[in-house]
């Protein structure tokens, strides 16, 4: 999610930077898919969670739902180029694959919506605070510095905003996690 988000924010920097001002026109559609990323990212992981738990076919029927449903959208949205079709995934897809996967892949596992949307606090809030970062940083530098510059100078200051949120609110996740991970590093493996 925080890469995503990030990249939707240095969007404009970045291809100029990486590939040249010539690209400019795909700055709009990268910034459109990055966050439609975010929406993927988050539903990849009731498509596991229903094969986890024995319902492959709901998986199954879901992404078939999915598909069905949104390549009509997907070639309606030809008409208006690349960009509408990046905004087809960033405006249906969520709302498709809300009610395709993560509804059955909650009830699966008894989790409630609410829940489900709260674990992602420590994401949303880090990327709140990248995005205010990034955009103080925006509004600070001026002008003519060289892009190269303003792009690490954003990155630097969204990933350090990111990273004080995640350790300042969220110590005891973090701890957490890391132990969980030490836990399932230490097993033997078959």
């Amino acid at each position: 999610m925080p890469m995503a988000i990030g990249m939707a924010l240095v969007a404009r920097d970045f291809v100029i930077t990486a590939i040249g001002a010539k690209w400019e026109p795909a700055i709009a559609p990268l910034i459109v898919l990055s966050l439609a990323a975010v929406a993927r990212s988050l539903v990849s992981i009731p498509s596991q969670v229903l094969v986890a738990t024995g319902r492959p076919r709901a998986n199954a029927r879901g992404t078939m739902l999915i598909a069905l449903l949104l390549s009509p959208l997907f070639l309606l949205a030809t008409r208006w180029g690349i960009v509408g079709v990046a905004l087809v995934w960033l405006a249906a897809y969520p709302i498709v694959a809300g009610l395709a996967l993560v509804r059955p892949a909650l009830e699966a596992i008894e989790c409630r919506a609410r829940e489900f949307a709260g674990s992602f606090a420590p994401a949303v809030n880090g990327s709140l605070a990248m995005a205010a970062a990034v955009g103080l940083v925006s509004v600070l530098l001026p002008d003519d510095h060289p892009m190269v510059s303003r792009l690490v100078i954003k990155i630097g200051a969204g990933a350090l905003a990111y990273l004080g949120v995640l350790f300042g609110l969220y110590r005891s996740r973090i701890r957490t996690v890391v132990g969980l991970l030490r836990t399932s590093s230490a097993r033997p493996h078959p």
